[in-house]
């Protein structure tokens, strides 16, 4: 009975420093990443953004902090966030700036509940129509305008507004007005400078065949 013992125990020990040598190296090169996800360009926290490595992930909190336990010291991690150019955080965390790539904007109607869209308002920049609000009054607008641009808000019966585009979400409210509408497109200014195309030369006409001499007898 002894002998059995211990002939299982010689089959048992091999395995169980195995565990403990993979356990005790994974914590040791492992790593807890904690830091911030951070708006480009607002500085705010960016919340519900999704870090994956490997198996392993979290979200950020509201305001765009996370923690994630045991990263391989080796690896990145993968940063995912609605609206924002994927990107990748270094094993021990830190900050991590995301860059918008799109802004979703609800244009809802002032002072009315429950909440209703205004259908097709417009969001301009300059002399281009950025986006046209459906018929809830949503609209995505992509690629993102730019770091505090300035964007004209305006609809059929309604006071146009300047609002400044922040983050990749944006509710704006416009009031009502019976003279309100979305004013023309300016008219691009034409370049005094610009060398005009060349007119095309009138086809040459085809050269008359002679006509050929009567046959003398």
């Amino acid at each position: 009975m002894e002998r059995w013992l211990r002939h299982r125990y010689a089959l048992v020990l091999p395995f169980v420093a195995f565990v403990l040598v993979g356990l005790v190296g994974g914590i040791l090169n492992g790593a807890t990443a904690r830091g911030r996800l951070v708006d480009d360009f607002t500085d705010a926290g960016v919340k519900d953004g999704h870090l994956t490595v490997g198996l392993r992930s979290t979200w950020s909190a509201e305001d765009g902090s996370y923690v994630l336990e045991n990263v391989p010291r080796t690896t990145s991690i993968r940063v995912d966030a609605g609206g924002y150019l994927r990107t990748s955080a270094p094993p021990v965390g830190g900050d991590v700036r995301l860059s918008p790539l799109a802004v979703t904007v609800q244009v809802n109607e002032a002072g009315v509940t429950p909440v209703v869209g205004v259908p097709s308002a417009q969001l301009r920049q300059d002399t281009r129509v950025l986006g046209t609000a459906d018929t809830t009054g949503r609209t995505v607008i992509s690629p993102h305008p730019g770091r505090d641009a300035k964007v004209l808000v305006c609809a059929t019966g309604f006071a146009s507004k300047e609002v400044t585009m922040r983050g990749v979400t944006l509710v704006i409210e416009l009031s009502r007005d019976a003279a309100g509408d979305c004013p023309p497109l300016p008219t691009p200014t034409p370049n005094p400078n610009a060398t005009p195309s060349p007119s095309p030369s009138p086809s040459a006409s085809p050269a008359a065949s002679p006509s050929p001499s009567p046959t003398g007898r």
